[in-house]
């Protein structure tokens, strides 16, 4: 994959990550705090802000996929690795946001 590929590859993931967390700003309650990490029993052990929360894997993923697609280019990297990591964040976020989204349901009830 060239340069271009990477940077298309990046900008596609942070589109997608960005389209998710627009999302959960409009479906989160205003001053939500988003849980960011369960315990054993499922309940949220700490929460971050609203922005911080839903801007938190997005940005995490834009670092470490530029510093991945920056090393591709210095030491021979499978050109796998790349869309793994990206396939991996947009994963790892649906799933952060859907069990955000079920944490709110059930404090309505």
């Amino acid at each position: 994959m060239s340069v271009q590929g990477h940077l298309e590859l990046i900008g596609a993931t942070m589109g997608v990550l960005l389209a998710l967390s627009g999302i959960g700003f409009s479906v989160f309650p205003r001053n939500a705090r988003i849980p960011m990490q369960w315990g054993m029993d499922g309940k949220p052990t700490w929460y971050a802000p609203k922005v911080v929360g839903l801007l938190f894997t997005p940005v995490l993923a834009l670092g470490v996929m530029s510093l991945t697609a920056q090393g591709m280019r210095m030491a021979p990297i499978p050109n796998h690795i790349l869309v793994t990591i990206a396939a991996s964040f947009l994963c790892l976020h649906v799933l952060h946001l859907c069990m955000a989204w079920r944490h709110f349901r059930s404090a309505r009830r």
